[in-house]
């Protein structure tokens, strides 16, 4: 846990927490996990946080507010303060008291509430010329794209960047799109110039482990991608005898819809008379 610096919250605890810290405490036994050692963690770009039964040290002086993304306006349920009497304070040095475990090296990390006016989003320090550049998420070590400490959009070579580059561009004197060399697809938060090997292809140059409803898989020139059906997507399923079918012997009310939109089956099918009638 020390290590994670951002929540990027793409899903949600309970419809509203990228954080949920809750029945960490056994009530008959009096004992339970009494530090959470989020030292690194300084964004959570959407959801809230949540506390509940816990007996943890220290949480209570966290600014959360200088974690979380108050334009998502996050559901907060803060935890109280800790009536375990062996919890210690935070370091005398630690700016307005904040921690998340004692000594000088839990102190938290401000990449908001201390920032000047002039930054858009994080900085690295009080001053004007602390602000980071406005893709950086969780805060940086310079103005620069270049030095963001996580990306809130896409990472491209070290480069963070609102968008990859696109895979098409427009020629002003072919009046047509054309491919673009330094295109790229957008995996996660990564712009990469080919997918993994077990995804595919989107025409909005997206890396997806399947295609949409409304397409199929193909392969074009070792590539697979996400094409658009004509009329009914290629449906392959099973004939009788095969998979969920594996002992049925011919098609009844109780088994026709295994059937639907099928395009191709594998095996064979058998209608008599008695199933229909």
């Amino acid at each position: 846990l020390e290590n994670l610096r951002i929540i990027r919250g793409h899903t949600l605890y309970d419809s509203g927490f990228a954080l949920a810290v809750v029945l960490n405490y056994n009530k008959s036994m009096r004992a339970g996990t009494t530090e959470l050692p989020l030292t690194s963690l300084t964004e959570i770009l959407k959801g809230g946080v949540k506390f509940s039964d816990n007996q943890l040290c220290n949480v209570e002086t966290i600014q959360w507010l200088d974690i979380v993304n108050s334009n998502s306006k996050p559901n907060m349920q803060l935890p109280e303060p800790s009536n375990n009497r062996l919890c210690k304070r935070c370091d005398p040095g630690c700016f307005n008291g904040s921690c998340w475990a004692p000594g000088p090296e839990h102190c938290q990390t401000l990449t908001k509430l201390n920032c000047a006016q002039q930054c858009s989003k994080r900085c690295k320090g009080p001053s004007p010329i602390d602000c980071c550049n406005e893709h950086c998420a969780a805060g940086c070590t310079g103005p620069r794209p270049t030095d963001c400490l996580a990306c809130r959009d896409f990472q491209d070579d070290g480069t963070c960047k609102d968008s990859c580059p696109r895979l098409l561009l427009y020629d002003r004197n072919l009046h047509q799109l054309v491919n673009n060399p330094d295109g790229k697809y957008n995996f996660g938060a990564t712009c990469v110039k080919t997918c993994p090997h077990n995804y595919v292809v989107t025409d909005h140059g997206a890396c997806v482990r399947t295609c949409s409803g409304d397409t199929y898989e193909v392969d074009e020139g070792g590539v697979r991608k996400c094409k658009k059906c004509d009329g009914l997507c290629p449906k392959v399923c099973n004939g009788l005898g095969m998979g969920k079918l594996d002992k049925i012997l011919s098609i009844n009310a109780t088994n026709i819809d295994t059937f639907k939109n099928c395009t191709k089956i594998n095996g064979n099918i058998a209608i008599i008379y008695t199933s229909i009638h």
